[in-house]
């Protein structure tokens, strides 16, 4: 993944699965943008991804993980504020969470019944 072109393919394929509530692209972008991995390093980015995990409830795998999350990449009071404040911007203040589809179960179980 050295080249631009494979990076922002990453980036651009993550940030459509995190825009549908994949919680898992959502981590993955927050850990990418605090370690500066493919994409640039912005900590209130990350903040704002773990933001928005917080307020997801499918997330609930993660809620534990976070505040460790915060204390490993050392952010500081200043990004947390940013990047919470973007994700208040981006939810709203009553965010209508769409639980993610299960695709590969919803599959199986119309096979089921055929």
């Amino acid at each position: 993944m050295t080249s631009p072109n494979n990076r922002e393919e990453v980036y651009t394929q993550l940030r459509a699965a995190a825009d549908r509530w994949d919680i898992d692209a959502q981590y993955t972008l927050a850990r990418l943008h605090a370690e500066g991995v493919v994409i640039r390093q912005s900590l209130p980015d990350a903040v704002f991804w773990l933001e928005v995990l917080r307020r997801n409830p499918a997330a609930k795998k993660y809620w534990s993980s976070l505040d460790d999350f915060v204390q490993a990449y050392k952010i500081g009071e200043t990004d947390i504020q940013t990047g919470k404040e973007m994700a208040r911007m981006w939810l709203g203040d009553d965010p209508k969470i769409i639980p993610a589809v299960d695709y590969t179960r919803s599959i199986l179980e119309r096979e089921s019944i055929f």
